[in-house]
């Protein structure tokens, strides 16, 4: 998820794109034993960029996989509804809210980070505003779970949402 910090301490405003960028493993996902600890399959339990968009896992990329079809990089929006498509119990808007929650309470705790109120007064002195990506994950009961949050956003060129320079 996309978030951007205005301000820090008392005088911050964070903002979350209400879309972004879902990344899927490029075999479809299972906890059998055979693909864990000793036999880690990082193809079954990674989504990261450094691992499947690579020449040697393009067979995979390119396999037509259960719900998302071929890929694994898919806009947040379209991925919310394969997951409604599959379980109708999802709400999409308690999705939004939970979301909403998680990102303001991670930049609140940002926004006050130790280091920034070190230096209160050159943070004050020169406002600035900060890119967040969000990295998350859902449960199989549909709650989000914080895995990291950094300023490497993927704003990136092989989403079709965003131009080649």
């Amino acid at each position: 998820m996309y978030t951007i910090l205005t301000g820090v301490l008392d005088k911050f405003e964070a903002f979350l794109y209400k879309d972004g960028t879902a990344l899927f493993s490029t075999v479809p996902f299972t906890m059998k034993k055979s693909t864990i600890g000793e036999n880690f399959d990082k193809y079954i339990h990674l989504t990261n960029w450094s691992i499947n968009f690579t020449k040697q896992n393009l067979p995979r990329l390119l396999d037509s996989k259960p719900v998302i079809g071929k890929g694994c990089e898919h806009p947040v929006a379209a991925a919310l509804k394969m997951i409604k498509k599959e379980h109708p119990s999802f709400s999409e808007d308690k999705f939004w809210e939970d979301m909403t929650e998680l990102c303001a309470k991670t930049m609140y705790k940002i926004a006050q980070w130790g280091n920034i109120r070190n230096n209160r007064a050159d943070n004050e002195a020169h406002p600035r505003f900060e890119n967040f990506g969000l990295d998350v994950m859902m449960d199989s009961k549909f709650k989000i779970w914080l895995m990291e949050a950094n300023t490497e956003v993927g704003l990136n060129p092989a989403n079709p949402s965003f131009s080649r320079p």
